[in-house]
């Protein structure tokens, strides 16, 4: 949020961070580069110039001096050190499939972790504008992700966020339909199999859902990046919060975002990248112009809003609201909202069937216990007074009405005979 206070808290200790690694680099006589002696590579091996620390090292002292020069103001003592570590700071080892865990050892089996991958996803230090550190990034993506065995659900999470940045739209969504239908449990649990629990999976996964929509990279907002059309053709967002103090709303449908709107809380360079057919209409008229990125760039002062249209395209109503969503695709837990009908078959010598319903709760659903019961979706199910009412399906002439007083212990049994 550009808070300076926020940073002026936080400096003592970030600086103590970056400079925990000042004190183990060293460097060969012969080649004056700094190197990081063996380090631990999360659940993987002890390796030096492990590429994990090596990314969380270069991201400090990019951001600390950054945050001296342009943010502070501030003349720190070890600005020097951090400057001269930065410039002789080892490249990453790379091997060739791509990045290594470290210098020598190369990621010879399936990991759950992408500690190696960092300086990829989540730091995003690398700008694949330069077609070759593009090259080298999916290549040692697609060689972890590849390889099977030790992938859980906590590495779709990361897949999904790393598979926005390469474009890859359809798999960003279907790495998180993966963690939904193999590893989360009926119940909503999770676990990683036999690792146990992983409490960091379910926010990471909302993370990823929110890089579809919105994230920050090399200073540009990408808007809707993410967002697999083909899965959900209808998708909107009200006041995510990003990088540079932004608030950003944004509606895309079938394929085309039709507006975007950003609120500036500080006044920071607005960078949006877009596939918004141009030329671009803007509320109020403000400066702006395509950067050679095809970034649009534009001068939003702060305490201001800006409201981005397509001069090819009506935006249509300019509403945020939550998508219709395809019903038949719901998977909700728990007892389902009142609505879909309850068809009954006839049944050749079927036994007594017996349903959950709860009489207290308004709406409740019917919920099959037995799973022979000849019926094919939810229910028509609702309370009405003091019974429980199953209502008209279509295709049927009537329904039935049941007093509560039918029910035993919120079940109610139909026989063989009973159908809609």
């Amino acid at each position: 949020n550009q808070d300076v206070a926020v940073l002026q808290r936080m400096y003592p200790l970030f600086r103590r961070a970056v400079n925990f690694y000042t004190h183990i680099q060293y460097s060969n006589t012969t080649d004056r580069v700094y190197h990081l002696p063996p380090t631990l590579s999360p659940e993987y091996a002890v390796v030096p110039d492990c590429n994990y620390d090596l990314s969380l090292y270069r991201w400090g002292l990019e951001t600390i001096i950054d945050a001296c020069e342009n943010i502070l103001h501030v003349a720190d003592p070890n600005l020097g050190l951090w400057r001269d570590s930065l410039a002789r700071l080892t490249s990453y080892p790379v091997g060739p499939d791509g990045y290594m865990i470290g210098a020598g050892m190369p990621l010879d089996y399936s990991h759950r972790h992408f500690s190696h991958l960092f300086m990829i996803y989540p730091l995003r230090t690398l700008n694949f504008s330069d077609p070759a550190a593009a090259a080298l990034a999916l290549r040692s993506f697609d060689h972890w992700i590849g390889m099977t065995g030790g992938l859980t659900g906590f590495a779709r999470t990361a897949a999904s966020a790393m598979s926005v940045m390469f474009g890859r739209r359809e798999a960003a969504y279907t790495n998180l339909t993966l963690l939904l239908d193999d590893f989360i449990l009926d119940n909503t649990f999770y676990r990683e199999g036999e690792n146990g629990e992983c409490g960091e999976t379910p926010p990471a996964a909302a993370s990823a859902i929110h890089d579809w929509m919105l994230m920050a990279w090399n200073g540009v907002l990408p808007v809707f990046a993410g967002v697999y059309d083909q899965a959900l053709p209808e998708a909107a967002f009200y006041g995510l919060r990003a990088a540079g103090a932004f608030l950003v709303s944004a509606r895309r449908s079938n394929g085309t975002t039709l507006f975007i709107e950003v609120y500036s809380e500080s006044g920071s360079p607005l960078r949006l990248q877009t596939d918004m057919a141009g030329p671009y209409s803007l509320t109020p008229a403000l400066p702006h112009r395509l950067l050679p990125s095809g970034a649009l760039e534009i001068d939003l002062p702060a305490a201001a809003h800006v409201l981005i249209v397509s001069q090819a395209v009506a935006p249509g109503p300019l509403v945020v609201a939550p998508a219709a969503g395809d019903p038949a695709s719901f998977n909700g837990w728990g007892f389902q909202p009142a609505g879909d009908p309850l068809v009954m078959h006839p049944c050749t010598a079927a036994p007594a069937q017996t349903f959950d319903y709860d009489p207290a709760v308004p709406n409740s659903v019917i919920r099959l216990r037995d799973h022979n019961l000849c019926i094919t979706t939810a229910s028509c199910a609702a309370v009405d007074g003091d019974r429980l009412v199953l209502r008209p399906c279509p295709g049927t002439a009537t329904g039935l009405e049941v007093p509560c007083g039918h029910f035993g212990n919120g079940l109610w049994t139909l026989d063989s005979n009973s159908q809609l």
